[in-house]
């Protein structure tokens, strides 16, 4: 195995030290803007209503970092709050949450291994999480995109 993805593994909670320090408005603020600008073709065609009134959480397990999505049909925004009630959640880890992200590994094998959990409206949940897979690494700029897909490649690949 991987050196850094044992690291990873192993330090979840230290590597993500910085985020917690960091104030929740502030958290949710940038969640929000990245959301927003990741999500803005789909925004614009109205892809999202299904989330009006809905509130998803995101979390991280291993970081014990939370997230409460909505959307706002009026304002064609995303909403990000630290707290609330949820209709539907999405579970992972962080490295899967990277593969997630990259990419690299499709959400269906991380579900039938237990290790992407939906629970709640699970209707809800697929059709967020369906969203969020259409999602191109590059709309994030090259910098941030160059270093998760370096990051990732660390990670070994999940057996389907």
């Amino acid at each position: 195995m991987n050196l850094l993805f044992t690291v990873l593994e192993k330090h979840t909670a230290l590597l993500t030290k910085p985020v917690h320090l960091c104030p929740t408005m502030i958290q949710t603020h940038v969640l929000e803007k990245l959301l927003n600008h990741l999500l803005s073709s789909v925004i614009d065609e109205g892809e999202l209503d299904f989330l009006e009134d809905q509130w998803i959480e995101l979390k991280l397990l291993d970081c014990d970092l939370s997230y409460f999505l909505g959307y706002n049909s009026q304002a064609q925004r995303c909403l990000v709050q630290d707290k609330g009630a949820a209709d539907a959640s999405i579970s992972c880890k962080l490295t899967d949450a990277i593969l997630l992200i990259t990419q690299q590994v499709d959400p269906d094998t991380l579900f039938f291994q237990r290790r992407l959990l939906l629970e709640g409206n699970t209707a809800l949940s697929h059709g967020f999480k369906n969203i969020l897979d259409t999602v191109e690494l590059d709309q994030l700029g090259f910098p941030l995109s160059h270093g998760i897909q370096l990051l990732s490649r660390a990670f070994p690949q999940p057996q389907t």
